[in-house]
């Protein structure tokens, strides 16, 4: 059975079409056609100042972010941000959580311990 789509995603869908092909479109009506291609790879821009930035911070330029917990390398601060943030958080979430545990088990040790010793000696 055929499920239909509704108004609702009809309408996302024609936005979306709609912003897909007023952003060929220049301000004055014209269709864009010039892009600014770099001429060491295949990335091309709408803007020239993307090309310009591409190419002094990224086009055949090493890496010049570092992540502080590990030798990851990035070639902008977004890209190291991401990467703490998808594998150092969860591990750093863990260590704690490993930590926390530890603390609470010796902490009912010490409990049974004083319990035990409150027990064993006559009062």
């Amino acid at each position: 059975e055929k499920v239909h789509p509704t108004y609702e995603q009809l309408v996302e869908k024609a936005n979306k079409e709609a912003r897909k092909k007023a952003s060929k479109i220049a301000k004055d009506g014209t269709t864009v056609i010039e892009r600014f291609p770099c001429s060491k790879c295949t990335r091309s821009y709408k803007f020239k100042k993307h090309l310009t930035w591409h190419l002094q911070y990224e086009c055949g330029v090493p890496p010049r972010f570092s992540c502080s917990s590990c030798s990851f390398r990035g070639k902008d601060k977004r890209t190291v941000l991401r990467h703490i943030k998808k594998v150092h958080t969860t591990q750093e979430e863990l260590r704690i959580e490993k930590a926390n545990k530890e603390v609470e088990d010796a902490a009912k040790e010490v409990e049974e311990a004083i319990i035990y010793i409150h027990n064993e000696i006559p009062g």
